[in-house]
């Protein structure tokens, strides 16, 4: 499906809010809900989080003497028990009175369903209640994603601090942060948990006969996202491949989108043209789709079919009986980089080793390749084709350590690129205080020389940090600013996810200064990516200073507008 970008903003304007209706099944249906009680003698007071109503209950009731009524309410609560309400019966869980109901949180992740000319749109947010007073809880509905799926094409947008919702260059499963508290400090943690609300708004709108709850009835891993993204390429075609017990196709693509997506025509209706099939080899996979690993053998069959090498069906099938696909796949990447044909790759390992190590031995020669292509061998090199295949090994080993520092400089140049581009925006977030700073990595070898001079792993996050998908600072001491001293790793929504020094702090405890200044850039954090106004910032950094922080030395001019 060809996106069309004017169809697409058309629809961005018509994104809907969640209504009424949808905000009252979240907080009152989805969440959980609470019956808080107190006891009184034979009463006890109870008020529902669901039905927001409070009434008073009383084991006896009596009426000149003559008992006129009796419940079995007060009887029944128990502290942190599940049961219902005895207003509304709704599923709930007793809190008495007095033991936490200020300090009690809840949270869920959902995302919402709803169809409006034919296109779905998904609004992706997290719910959060809290309930210091009873009757009047905090209500928090925060977006982090929304998509649309339409006949014009597909979209989505992530929520950013800073720049608000932006387009993504990919659609992926929404994914949700919340801080929770691990070993005495505050972490951020994500997840892809959360639950569909309003599914069945699917049936109207243009993917109305994918089969959406038969798979995620019948799905071992369930994300409808990613079915969704893979079902809006071509309905029709969807709904022919389950209907023709192919399905396994689209809960493959779930878990490998680089598995069957560029080996089928997703412009084609007709499941043969799509797969490329005649009736012999339909006959042959529809029969097969009960066998084990089927979907394993057809990616196989069909990696061959595309490779246009193996003319015939039962070579292709007899191929497949002998050589997995992971064979199969390092088979076909070895022949392109070897400027050579599959054919003759499998020949040569036939003849050189046997069944039960040709898989090792194909790894060991596709390193090969990649290691003479980092060294610039040409394609036609006789050693493409080594007799000894172990010596060669050996050798371009040798020759990648000789030549490690220009290859690893070669490698670098486009991440450093990316990490140049980035500073001017990046520099907003840096922090000082009477003691530290931070300043920003210059390139991929300082990262690298971070973590080898403080015997950490910030070295495995370079390449992160120079794609934009997480933040690595160095912390200085403002009285010696060569000395390396600390990492930070800030999220790209900017909180802190990791800070330490040498050797994780597993063998030195991280000074009070450190974790002083932590909570300080926590807080400039806070208002840099305007989660907090600028009057808050100054309270909260004064208050912190107050009760033993540091001052913030940054001018008025260095900090981020509000």
């Amino acid at each position: 499906m060809k996106k069309n970008p004017e169809k697409m903003a058309e629809l961005w304007e018509k994104f809907p809010r969640l209504s009424t209706e949808d905000e009252d099944q979240i907080i009152h249906d989805a969440l959980p809900q609470f019956l808080f009680y107190e006891k009184k003698g034979k009463s006890a007071w109870c008020y529902c989080t669901a039905c927001r109503r409070g009434e008073v209950f009383t084991e006896s009731k009596y009426a000149d003497g003559i008992e006129i009524c009796r419940s079995d309410v007060p009887g029944k609560l128990k502290h942190n028990e599940i049961g219902s309400c005895p207003m509304c019966g709704h599923k709930v869980q007793y809190k008495a009175e007095g033991r936490g109901h200020k300090n009690l949180k809840v949270w869920g992740n959902y995302a919402v369903f709803t169809a409006i000319d034919g296109a779905l749109y998904v609004n992706a947010v997290k719910a959060k209640i809290s309930w210091y007073s009873i009757e009047d809880p905090l209500i928090e509905i925060e977006g982090y994603r929304k998509y649309i799926f339409s006949e014009y094409g597909s979209e989505a947008k992530r929520f950013s601090w800073t720049n608000g919702f932006v387009t993504m260059t990919h659609i992926n499963e929404p994914i949700f942060g919340s801080t929770y508290m691990g070993c005495n400090e505050e972490r951020y943690e994500y997840t892809h948990l959360y639950t569909l609300i309003n599914e069945y708004a699917i049936e109207e709108t243009f993917l109305k006969y994918v089969p959406f709850s038969y798979y995620c009835n019948t799905s071992p891993d369930v994300q409808p996202i990613l079915f969704i993204k893979a079902a809006a390429q071509n309905p029709k075609l969807v709904e022919q491949l389950y209907k023709c017990g192919f399905g396994y196709i689209i809960n493959e693509m779930m878990h490998d989108r680089k598995r069957f997506d560029k080996l089928i025509n997703w412009k084609s209706v007709e499941i043969k043209k799509a797969l490329g099939f005649n009736s012999a080899e339909m006959k042959y996979w529809k029969s097969a789709e009960k066998e084990s690993r089927v979907s394993n053998k057809l990616y196989a069959y069909l990696l061959l079919k595309k490779s246009k090498e193996v003319k015939s069906v039962d070579e292709c099938l007899k191929i497949i009986s002998e050589d997995s696909p992971e064979l199969i796949e390092k088979e076909l990447k070895i022949a392109k980089k070897a400027n050579s044909t599959f054919i003759k790759v499998r020949n040569y390992l036939n003849k050189y080793y046997d069944k039960s190590s040709r898989y090792a031995y194909a790894g060991e020669w596709l390193d090969c390749q990649d290691m003479m292509d980092k060294l610039h061998y040409p394609k036609e090199s006789v050693l493409r084709f080594p007799k000894n295949l172990e010596h060669l090994h050996n050798r371009l080993v040798n020759e990648i350590n000789a030549n490690s520092g220009q290859i690893q400089k070669d490698e670098d140049k486009p991440y450093d690129a990316k990490i140049e581009k980035q500073k001017i925006e990046l520099s907003k977030l840096m922090y000082s205080n009477l003691l530290y700073t931070t300043i920003l990595p210059q390139s991929m070898q300082d990262i690298r020389d971070e973590g080898r001079i403080l015997d950490h792993c910030v070295a495995s996050y370079a390449q992160r940090h120079a794609n934009g998908n997480t933040h690595i600072f160095f912390i200085r001491k403002n009285w010696l600013p060569e000395e390396r001293w600390y990492t930070v790793e800030v999220s790209k929504e900017g909180y802190i996810r990791q800070c330490y020094g040498y050797k994780d702090n597993r063998t030195i405890k991280k000074p009070e200064s450190i974790l002083r200044f932590e909570k300080e850039y926590k807080l400039y954090l806070d208002y840099a990516f305007k989660r907090i106004s600028l009057e808050e910032y100054e309270e909260a950094a004064k208050a912190l200073d107050e009760n033993g922080g540091y001052n913030n030395d940054r001018t008025d001019e260095n900090r981020i507008t509000a």
